[in-house]
């Protein structure tokens, strides 16, 4: 997959939960659907995403053995950092539970399962070539 690719898919999947944010947001105000700092935790997920498919892009351009470290390097960063900014967060904010784990994991698995189907994609693309 090409950079470009990566960035217009990554931007797309952005705005798609941007707008869901605002959405749920807008028409379920009385429901606390949301994080008080959902904001916060939208941009963290974002940003790690990022980090953690560039390190394993550049492992996968640069080859060998190397390249699963770092694509495994940066899938573990981004599963430390989202933990941590779990544990800080619960530790220094009364949250309901049940909507705390729903906007947690439904960022992380969104933004997780696209870091590794254009982590996948790329490779694919280098085995054809």
């Amino acid at each position: 997959m090409k950079l470009s690719r990566f960035y217009t898919g990554f931007a797309a999947l952005s705005a798609l939960l941007a707008i869901a944010i605002i959405l749920i947001g807008r028409y379920f105000p009385d429901r606390h659907l949301l994080l008080d700092h959902i904001w916060g935790f939208y941009v963290f997920f974002a940003a790690t995403t990022f980090l953690a498919y560039m390190l394993g892009h550049i492992g996968i351009r640069k080859g060998s053995d190397m390249s699963v470290m770092l694509i495994l390097g940066g899938v573990g960063f981004k599963l430390l950092a989202c933990m941590i900014l779990a544990l800080v967060y619960l530790y220094n904010f009364k949250v309901d539970k049940l909507v705390f784990l729903s906007n947690f994991f439904i960022l992380y698995f969104t933004y997780t399962a696209f870091e590794i189907y254009s982590l996948m994609a790329t490779l694919r693309a280098q085995k054809t070539t």
